[in-house]
């Protein structure tokens, strides 16, 4: 038994050994970012922020205003929720109240 024991440890030490080669012949195989002086970093960061849609004035507020009433509602249903479960629980264990 402790020889099919060690046998198994040796096993899975060389599975173990074989995918740490593979994985790190992986991460090597990845090609490195070129490097960018800062100056070209910032043209290219403007190019990029220049092509986004932005979204209008009304449509912000109109999104935050969902949000807030999304809070609410969900406010709302969690505190009658846990309030049913509450009365719940006092009726079958028989306490407080």
């Amino acid at each position: 038994m402790v020889a099919g024991g060690l046998a198994l440890a040796y096993v899975f030490e060389i599975n173990v050994m074989r995918r740490r080669r593979w994985h790190c012949r992986e991460v090597a195989a990845i090609p490195q970012m070129a490097k960018v002086n800062p100056a070209e970093f910032v043209r290219e960061v403007r190019a990029e922020i220049a092509k986004v849609t932005w979204p209008t004035r009304k449509e912000t507020l109109v999104t935050t205003g969902m949000v807030f009433v999304m809070v609410l509602v969900f406010a709302i249903f969690f505190l009658v929720t846990d309030q049913v479960l509450a009365i719940g629980m006092r009726a079958l264990l028989g306490i407080g109240g």
